[in-house]
């Protein structure tokens, strides 16, 4: 929710790996999730993180809460790139409940971000045209895409 390789375990990483899959290559997302709806995330007793392994058959941990930081990192991986696109769409429904618009920010290694831009910039305007979102990528490897939630869900899928 595409990336290409990608250093422990960063989103869009994808390397070789047995844990029982033969050798398909485990998918990796790294979402950043503001510290202030990680509950939210986790739930009443990590109800709600159960509930979307279960749905989405991917792996999701969050890191633990960092006095002074004010943001989170939900780790999604699967050696299917379909459970990392769901849950990270479960996620992001989650986290934004009911409302129109949404936005999520994913942490992308350096090497990836050419293959997300692609040449002179058509891959990400091809996603923000096809998706009607916004797409804004930082110098330090950040993809925040905003818009309606639906259509975030469906980007963040392509950029996976």
């Amino acid at each position: 929710l595409p990336f290409a390789g990608g250093p422990m375990g960063l989103p869009n990483s994808r390397s070789g790996g047995r844990g029982g899959k033969g050798n398909s290559p485990i998918v990796s997302v790294v979402a950043i999730v503001p510290d202030s709806k990680a509950g939210v995330l986790i739930g009443r007793k990590g109800q709600t993180i159960q509930r979307i392994k279960a749905q989405s058959g991917a792996q999701i941990s969050v890191s633990e809460f960092q006095k002074g930081n004010l943001d989170r990192l939900v780790t999604i991986k699967s050696h299917n790139v379909q459970a990392v696109q769901k849950a990270l769409a479960v996620i992001v429904c989650t986290l934004d409940g009911n409302a129109p618009t949404s936005s999520v920010k994913l942490s992308v290694p350096p090497s990836s971000l050419g293959s997300i831009i692609g040449r002179k910039g058509t891959r990400v305007q091809a996603i923000r045209q096809s998706t009607g979102t916004v797409v804004q990528i930082d110098k330090d490897g950040i993809v925040t895409i905003t818009g309606p939630r639906l259509s975030v869900c469906f980007a963040g899928s392509m950029v996976i």
